[in-house]
């Protein structure tokens, strides 16, 4: 069993979908207040930012949007790459801020953006269930705060759905944990 594959299955209660892999501590907590004061600002000014049930969204890198990739995502992006995680630099960032509450349905995402996605999650930790999306079977997946998470390949990208629930406190393996504070999605893909 690999180092990743260790940490992934400490944050994972039930079957571990080939492809998922959970990194804690992705970024350090100077990088994560700088990633997290660089959202406030742009969710504040963006014109391609909405608003729905509790959660504001913004991309970055889509074609037809003028905004570019921030500076701060250049060495998330490169680590992502150097890890084995996207073949090239991922040109496409969705930043998604959750009050507490705020949830996103079960989905798997399109298929243009590729075999991987990878999500960093700042400012609370939280459950991401994942549900096969042939047998109806459930995993629970914790997300720290400062994690990674990514989905690579037909298994965790294609075959398992995953999603947050409006949930802002819960227990995890015998760990309480609670949301306090709004979190930040960050999905890095490539298209």
């Amino acid at each position: 069993m690999s180092a990743h594959d260790l940490i992934t299955e400490n944050h994972v209660d039930g079957t571990v979908p080939e492809g998922l892999r959970v990194i804690p501590d992705f970024v350090d907590k100077e990088a994560a207040e700088g990633i997290q004061k660089w959202t406030r600002a742009l969710m504040m000014n963006s014109c391609h930012c909405q608003e729905y049930d509790g959660m504001r969204y913004v991309w970055c890198g889509k074609p037809g949007y003028l905004e570019v990739m921030p500076k701060w995502s250049i060495d998330v992006r490169r680590r992502l790459m150097d890890a084995g995680v996207f073949s090239e630099m991922p040109n496409s960032l969705f930043v998604i801020r959750y009050q507490s509450g705020a949830s996103f349905a079960p989905h798997v995402d399109e298929i243009f953006y590729g075999p991987a996605i990878a999500g960093l999650s700042l400012g609370a930790a939280c459950e991401m269930p994942m549900v096969h999306t042939i047998t109806g079977e459930q995993t629970r997946v914790f997300l720290p705060e400062r994690s990674m998470y990514v989905l690579n390949g037909e298994e965790a990208r294609f075959i398992w759905k995953h999603g947050i629930p409006p949930a802002v406190s819960g227990t995890f393996r015998g760990q309480p944990w609670q949301q306090t504070k709004p979190r930040f999605s960050y999905t890095f893909r490539l298209f």
